[in-house]
């Protein structure tokens, strides 16, 4: 039977790859500069993002020696994983005022809230 599931709930990364699919599609005509770096909202990397921090890892080793790549890769995994984090953590904030203030009815909601939790 066809299933209607994304096959990204079923196989990690799969959302990233396909995005880098995107992406190279989208800026085929620069192919030879371009390199997509994808992020799933939840912190997967795509295949290319990953390839591509290993190399810059490689690099890193010339003038960062008393750094290994593992050590490297890590940090930045991290780094900019918490910045996509924060990112989400702006939107949903900002989105949230933009709500509230042209919502009419916040006090019932906050009521209806208090009563639920």
């Amino acid at each position: 039977l066809p299933s209607n599931v994304s096959p990204a709930s079923h196989t990690p990364g799969a959302a990233a790859a396909k995005r880098e699919g995107v992406k190279r599609d989208t800026y085929k005509d620069c192919a030879e500069l371009f390199q997509p770096i994808v992020m799933e909202h939840c912190g997967r990397w795509g295949p290319a993002a990953l390839h591509f921090l290993d190399q810059l890892a490689k690099r890193a080793r010339v003038s960062l020696p008393d750094v290994t790549c593992g050590q490297f890769r890590d940090h930045w995994l991290k780094r900019l994983g918490c910045e996509l984090q924060r990112g989400i953590a702006f939107s949903v904030c900002h989105n949230a005022e933009g709500w509230h203030r042209s919502n009419q009815h916040v006090e019932e909601l906050k009521f209806a809230i208090l009563d639920f939790v």
